[in-house]
């Protein structure tokens, strides 16, 4: 515990924005579960908040090297980053009440899962970072 607060709090200020974005998106989607799903607007918000939460618990679990590991959490990550501007769209179109585009974003969310599905298997897109684990235990 004293090595997660030191970590945390003390001597990497780089885990403690990304752990403050993950309360809050943690804290957003709490307050949006107990609403009704009876409109589209309200679950495509369930989405875009589960996306970011993705993107931002894989980023602070790759940091704190959780496991099942650093490279798995990268692509959570990813997965959750490529995905964030296909849901916003997606918001936008049920709350402009634009029609016809559901299939445009089926398209665009199958290519981006293959597209994620093909990184994790190759790293030909994005390749996984290189992690050295230093003497004292830290990363660099």
């Amino acid at each position: 515990m004293e090595h997660f607060m030191n970590l945390v709090l003390i001597k990497n200020i780089y885990i403690g924005i990304p752990m403050a974005a993950l309360i809050c998106y943690l804290f957003l989607l709490f307050c949006f579960l107990n609403v009704a799903e009876k409109s589209s607007e309200v679950r495509d918000l369930k989405a875009i908040l589960s996306a970011l939460l993705s993107w931002t618990g894989g980023a602070v679990l790759m940091r704190l090297q959780i496991s099942p590991g650093i490279q798995f959490w990268y692509h959570v990550s990813l997965m959750g980053l490529f995905t964030i501007p296909i849901l916003i769209y997606g918001f936008l179109f049920h709350y402009l009440d634009i029609r016809g585009k559901d299939r445009f974003l089926d398209g665009c969310m199958a290519v981006t899962v293959s597209a994620v599905l093909l990184n994790v298997f190759t790293g030909c897109i994005l390749p996984p970072p290189e992690v050295q684990i230093m003497a004292n235990g830290g990363i660099s």
